[in-house]
């Protein structure tokens, strides 16, 4: 059964019990966010990301944040759990040093780490247990041929009974709109997927592709989010 974001949200995940690393009322809370800054609808987007790993969801989790940016993710969590593990990863680009380094400063927490994004560190992360591989909205903003080489190096985590959760905008023609390349060579403002280039991947990949829910943000796109999981 797919759930919509209302849905998800009431269900579960609009329940806070626990204290946050930042607090919402401090000063600079505004700065955590990425392009949604409306709440309670980017807690919304951040919840159906998470859903599909919610039978893992309880004390101790652990979460790898692929394309963090501020990690406002981590404080989400931080408002529901007492005890996980989160792992932030940016690009070192000038977009994603200046992302990281609000990240650091706002959000000091022995539960969360920040760190840009290299082989070495994939190769570290991936001998360490992760429950839930995110990727919001990344891959609405780049072409196939990068998000195949990042599928490619974060596949790896499912051995461990990981699931890969992202969002992507799916049409039935792939195009790339205005490139931005003060963010990254590779960054659109718009990447439009067909689903059968994502079935295509898990096919080739002995992988099991699940459309989870659609999800509406700021703007008039509508995010498709997927998630990724061995077949059994």
């Amino acid at each position: 059964m797919m759930y919509n974001s209302k849905d998800i949200w009431t269900r579960f995940w609009h329940k806070e019990s626990c204290l946050p690393i930042l607090d919402k009322n401090h000063p600079g809370y505004n700065l955590l966010y990425g392009g949604t800054n409306i709440e309670p609808l980017a807690s919304m987007g951040m919840s159906c990301f998470l859903e599909p790993c919610i039978d893992s969801f309880s004390e101790g989790f652990s979460i790898l944040d692929y394309g963090c940016g501020a990690g406002i993710l981590s404080n989400f969590l931080s408002m529901r759990l007492e005890k996980f593990r989160y792992v932030g990863l940016e690009p070192k680009t000038k977009h994603g040093v200046e992302r990281l380094g609000i990240a650091k400063r706002m959000l000091n927490d022995e539960r969360v780490e920040f760190d840009f994004i290299s082989n070495q560190k994939i190769e570290t992360l991936r001998k360490q247990h992760f429950d839930c591989i995110v990727l919001i909205s990344v891959f609405t903003h780049l072409t196939i041929e990068e998000i195949y080489v990042i599928l490619d190096n974060l596949k790896d985590f499912l051995n461990s009974g990981a699931k890969i959760v992202f969002s992507c905008f799916i049409r039935d023609e792939y195009k790339l709109v205005k490139p931005q390349r003060n963010i990254n060579n590779n960054f659109y403002n718009f990447s439009f997927l067909t689903e059968n280039q994502l079935l295509s991947y898990a096919n080739a990949n002995n992988l099991f592709l699940k459309k989870e829910c659609d999800f509406l943000a700021l703007g008039s796109n509508l995010h498709n989010i997927y998630s990724l999981s061995l077949k059994e």
